[in-house]
This record gives C-alpha cells, sequence and structure tokens, in this order.
C-alpha cells in the first residue's frame, strides 16, 4: 500500500503538555512531522531557538519505554546534523502579536507494524514568559514498507561534568541497536571573550578499547559544516552542539561502548543523545 497520513493536532492550542497519544497500529510508523507557532508577549523579537526549546521533551514510547525523547532545540540540531533535514522557520519581528514559527521538523521512527497500544507520543510543554497563543501540529505518515536498517532510538542521557577539568567523566552507552551517531550540547561554547567549551574533547572507548579520539573544533567544525549547507538560518540554534557520526561506519549494538568525556568546564551541565538503529 501507498504511504498514509495521520494529522494528530492540527494547530491546535498548546498550553499545557498533551496526554499520551496512541499511535496508529496494524501499520508501520515512517516518522512525525512536528510545527510550532506562537506570540509575541512583548515588543521583542523571539528566535526560533527559543520557540523550540517550548517542548521538553517530545517522547515517542514503544511498551512504555521511550525510544525517542528529546527536547525541541535537540530535535531540531538531530534534524539538521543527523538527517540533514532544514525545517522551515519564520522568526517574529518586535512587536507585540507578531507570530514566530517553526514547521517541518520530523522525528524519523521506521517502526514496523505493531498492535494496538504498542507505541504512543507525548509533548511535555515548558511555556516561555514572552510567548503566549502556542498552536502545535503533529502529522503521523505510515507506510507498510520495513527499513532495513531498523526503527530510530534517540534518548537524550543529560549529566553533569565533574568539578575539575579533563578526562575522567564517563558514560556507558546502552547499545539498543547499532549507533550511527552522538550529538552532544553543550552549556558552554567559545565566544570572543573566551575559547573554553563544555564538551573539550570525547574519547569513544570500544571494547575496552579507546577506537575514537575527537576535540570540540573537530565536532564543531563538522556540526557547524553541515549546517550552514543545510540551512545558513539554522546556524546560530547549532551552534550550541557538536556531532560524531558513525552512519557511514555503525559501531555494532553487540559492542561495549563507553564515553570518557574531557571537560573543558568543570559542573557543567551537557546532555549526550546517542543515535541508534534497532532491528525489531
Amino acid at each position: 500500500m501507498v504511504q498514509q497520513s495521520r494529522i494528530i493536532y492540527n494547530r491546535d492550542a498548546f498550553a499545557a503538555s498533551t496526554p499520551l497519544e496512541t499511535l496508529k497500529a496494524g501499520r508501520g510508523i515512517h516518522k512525525l512531522t512536528i510545527a510550532l507557532q506562537g506570540d509575541m508577549v512583548a515588543a521583542a523579537a523571539i528566535t526560533p531557538a527559543v520557540m523550540a526549546e517550548i517542548i521538553q521533551p517530545f517522547e515517542v514510547r514503544l511498551m512504555g519505554s521511550p525510544v525517542i525523547q528529546m527536547r525541541g532545540d535537540d530535535l531540531w540540531a538531530f534534524n539538521v546534523l543527523h538527517l540533514k533535514n532544514n525545517p522551515l522557520t519564520i522568526t517574529a519581528g518586535a512587536n507585540i502579536n507578531d507570530a514566530s514559527k517553526i514547521a517541518g521538523l520530523e522525528i524519523p521512527l521506521r517502526q514496523p507494524a505493531r498492535s494496538v497500544g504498542d507505541l504512543s507520543m507525548r509533548v511535555t510543554r515548558v511555556g516561555n514568559a514572552g510567548i503566549d497563543t502556542e498552536l502545535l501540529t503533529v502529522v503521523e505518515q505510515s507506510s507498510d514498507v520495513v527499513d532495513p536498517e531498523g526503527y530510530y532510538h534517540a534518548v537524550e542521557m543529560p549529566m553533569v561534568l565533574r568539578a575539575a577539568v579533563g578526562y575522567g567523566n564517563f558514560l556507558d552507552l546502552p547499545q539498543p541497536g547499532d549507533l550511527h551517531g552522538i550529538l552532544f550540547w553543550n552549556t558552554t561554547i567559545p565566544i570572543t571573550t573566551t575559547l573554553t567549551s563544555s564538551v573539550a574533547q570525547v574519547a569513544v572507548e570500544i571494547n575496552k578499547e579507546r577506537a575514537y579520539v575527537r576535540t570540540f573544533d573537530e565536532m564543531h567544525a563538522d556540526a557547524a559544516t553541515v549546517a550552514t549547507w543545510a540551512s545558513p538560518g539554522a546556524a546560530t540554534l547549532v551552534d550550541d552542539y557538536c556531532y560524531i557520526d558513525f552512519s557511514h561506519e555503525p559501531i555494532p549494538k553487540d559492542a561495549e561502548v563507553r564515553l570518557d568525556i574531557n571537560a573543558g568546564v568543570a559542573n557543567d551541565p551537557v546532555r549526550v543523545i546517542p543515535i541508534y538503529r534497532c532491528k525489531a
């Protein structure tokens, strides 16, 4: 059969977090597409990055456990850096009641057909005093085609770096599937007055062997290059992110993977988002 789509929310008022919504059963779910709009409360421009932060997080559950769990700004960076998708943005002017909008944010699921109640989604809202009259759109796209690479699993793993700079911030990755990439959100990034970053370097240990070592500059340059190519208007949004791409040679599910993060700034919160493809 051809692909089908179903509207879950269509510019519905987004004044509170949504309930848990059941996704379509009996067919594979290819992806969800999101749009978000809001009006300015004061005469001050609201950027798409600030709009995206209203979503904290967007969650898709498989039999009760999250398989997608990302904040709105992480979703944006995931779209630009991993999916190479360019969401539409409209930035409000500095006038009361001007509208700011994000459209075309994708959540790839690639889920095979499931039983009733196996797949569900929920959007948690965190309000911003500068934005009101928020409207949420979510569209589900289903397909009978099974993706041979498997379904997506991307769940944020927040952590606070140690009270000392340097290596020693270990994070064991769960490996529910083949690892295709890792997204990092930084509290601190280099600016004109300082060159430090939360994540200064990352060592990726595979089966207890240090296999990859990447610097912030490498990972950030990769991210900036992709972001500029994919969406010049989104470049400032992804400045807080660095990215390691394993999609050309994924790390297999049966590998033991541990990160050792070299902290550039002590005590900084960071978010690590491993991106997997899992076989059903």
